[in-house]
């Protein structure tokens, strides 16, 4: 090989990696510029960092499951039950549309308001956006989705998650801490929205595996097939890795997986053995509601 063609390769490999590395801090570079366009409530710029409606329908999602969850604890035999859980999802959709501007989204990001009343409260708290950010925590749960940790004054913690479109990346949920509602709700009901976030989570990355590998990962090779690739059969002719690190569920233990499944034999089953840490127990979660 010539001088020149050295050259050439060098600075292509050079180039690659650079490219490489832009790509990868693109998430962190959205994240500077949401924070920027909260602090001045540049809502135009906003529109263009945050993905508002599948921000909102994830939000009110959220809600409507725990006020759902709360609804149902405990009573069983209340015949308003029902219509309880109807006006309170009906009242929850309403301050979601309310709160979910440039300012209403900065206070629930600061932890400023309780989503509680009729109006969102005007102004944004700068110094608390700006000491949230400065120690935020950052990472990639998988190619496609980024998760930024903020942590509060008296050490709560709310995850703001990214979700990439080609080279664009877009604010899509903040995963709540169920105290922002003020009518509360139980430590079981907040574990339970937890179990389905990463249970959706896990599907969506085995689905992309199944698309670029043509099979589910085995019992066998379970979902650590997302993080390492596989080195028993079926040996996937195309391999990205899709976790850096696989979650746990709320009471520390891995996510089961079984393929094929046990509840499900056509397909898997995924599910949390829940807080007696046993799989096929009657606390079992699914991750359905």
């Amino acid at each position: 090989m010539s001088r020149r063609s050295e050259n050439l390769v060098l600075a292509l490999l050079v180039a690659s990696a650079a490219v490489a590395i832009w790509v990868c801090f693109l998430p962190y570079l959205a994240v500077s510029h949401i924070k920027r366009s909260l602090e001045r409530g540049d809502a135009d710029a906003l529109s263009r960092d945050i993905d508002f409606p599948t921000l909102r329908s994830n939000l009110k999602d959220q809600l409507n499951y725990l006020i759902a969850s709360q609804a149902t604890t405990g009573t069983e035999n209340n015949p308003f039950t029902a219509l309880g859980a109807l006006i309170g999802g009906s009242f929850a959709n309403n301050m979601i549309d309310a709160y979910v501007t440039p300012y209403g989204l900065s206070q629930i990001i600061t932890h400023q308001a309780q989503i509680a009343t009729d109006k969102p409260q005007q102004g944004i708290d700068k110094q608390r956006l700006d000491r949230l950010f400065k120690t935020a925590s950052c990472a990639y749960d998988s190619p496609s989705r980024f998760f930024v940790t903020l942590h509060g004054d008296n050490g709560e913690q709310i995850k703001v998650v990214l979700t990439r479109n080609g080279l664009s990346w877009r604010l899509t949920n903040i995963l709540l801490p169920a105290d922002l509602v003020s009518s509360g709700s139980s430590g079981s009901s907040a574990q339970r929205m937890r179990v389905r976030e990463d249970v959706q989570a896990i599907k969506t990355q085995l689905q992309l595996y199944e698309s670029i590998s043509g099979v589910y990962p085995t019992t066998e090779q379970g979902l650590q097939a997302l993080v390492t690739q596989p080195q028993s059969d079926p040996r996937p002719a195309r391999w990205y890795q899709l976790f850096r690190e696989l979650p746990k569920d709320p009471w520390g233990n891995g996510y089961i997986y079984r393929n094929p499944g046990v509840k499900n034999p056509g397909s898997y089953d995924l599910f949390s053995a829940g807080p007696d840490r046993q799989a096929d127990t009657r606390d079992d979660d699914w991750g359905d509601g």
